[in-house]
């Protein structure tokens, strides 16, 4: 027989042809006879060849997607390390400030009582002219106590100051350094009609000069006067129906050492 469709020939009886696969049922045979037709079902040979190829893309394409997973995944395995999870950063913690200390404040009745300074009674005047030695300017001096049973009061002095007669009708005890640059007069007289600002004023007066200190109550006054290279400090209390004071004389340019010495004299002033 002769394939209708390629012109192959196909050997008597051949459903098929072996080279195109067409059907060779209905073909005339070459006796003269037909192949009768035979029912498969809707099924002929393009169809089979056609399924084969479908089949063999399904795998092909399936084998390719395998290929690649597996690749990938050897890839991520590679990089990552089997079953290792994925660190976490542990967050730091936020340091909190530390508050800054607030003072306490200190009570009202903690509080420091001002020291007062300069304490001086009217002193007996007494003019010089003040030649100072470095020599006889002690910074930590030593102090006696003179004590008056007269008038019933007492008042320290330098130990290395020298007693001094001022002449002076109302002090009592009068006291000078080494070189007479620095005199402590201590005295004390009945009130009469003096009064606090009378005496006050009466220093003031005797003594020209700038005030660097003054101070006064009902019942003393305190005052200092710079005069050139010379100052005068005096500190005066009013009791008993008297005035009771001492006087520092001493040279300006020791005035941090002297003011110490006046300070220490004033706490020791007592009248009984």
């Amino acid at each position: 027989m002769i394939c209708p469709k390629c012109g192959a020939q196909v050997s008597e009886g051949a459903p098929f042809c072996p080279k195109c696969g067409a059907t060779m049922r209905g073909v005339m045979s070459s006796g003269g006879s037909q192949m009768p037709p035979v029912n498969n079902g809707g099924y002929n040979g393009n169809n089979k060849g056609n399924n084969v190829v479908i089949v063999a893309a399904i795998i092909t394409a399936a084998a390719v997607i395998f290929l690649l997973a597996g690749i990938f995944g050897s890839m991520y395995i590679m990089e990552v390390g089997p079953f290792e999870p994925e660190a976490t950063a542990t967050p730091v913690p936020t340091a909190s400030l530390t508050p800054t200390p607030t003072p306490t404040p200190m009570p009202v009745s903690a509080q420091p009582t001002p020291q007062i300074v300069y304490v001086t009674q009217p002193p007996q005047t007494v003019q010089q002219s003040v030649s100072t030695s470095q020599s006889s300017v002690v910074s930590n001096p030593v102090y006696k106590t003179y004590s008056d049973s007269d008038y019933g009061f007492s008042c320290n002095y330098p130990s290395h100051f020298s007693v001094y007669n001022d002449g002076g009708q109302i002090t009592r005890y009068t006291v000078q350094s080494q070189d007479g640059s620095a005199r402590e007069l201590i005295a004390a007289t009945p009130i009469g009609s003096e009064t606090v600002s009378s005496s006050l004023q009466s220093y003031i007066n005797s003594h020209p000069g700038n005030i660097s200190y003054k101070t006064s109550g009902s019942d003393y006054y305190a005052i200092n006067i710079k005069n050139g290279a010379t100052e005068y400090y005096k500190y005066c209390k009013f009791k008993n129906g008297n005035m009771y004071w001492f006087e520092f004389i001493s040279p300006t340019a020791y005035h941090e050492v002297y003011d110490v010495y006046i300070n220490d004299i004033y706490q020791s002033f007592n009248i009984y």
